[in-house]
């Protein structure tokens, strides 16, 4: 996995497909889990294929143009 920091490693495996639920959207995906404290994160890869722009200031999120709020 590749991590922000230069030359850090984290260990993790693919699970997958798993059922991913945003609001009332349902996602089937492959997913890479992996010791973090944060819930989930949404990859990149994730986030192109379904067109997702983000709303930093109102912490919103469109994703197949339906609006999901996100964690604060």
């Amino acid at each position: 996995m590749k991590t922000a920091g230069r030359g850090l490693h984290m260990n993790g495996s693919i699970v997958g497909p798993v059922t991913i639920q945003l609001g009332d959207m349902v996602f089937q995906e492959r997913v890479y889990v992996a010791p973090i404290e944060d819930c989930m994160l949404l990859g990149l890869d994730f986030l192109k294929k379904h067109g997702a722009t983000i709303d930093i200031v109102g912490s919103t999120m469109c994703l197949n143009g339906k609006v999901v709020q996100m964690a604060q």
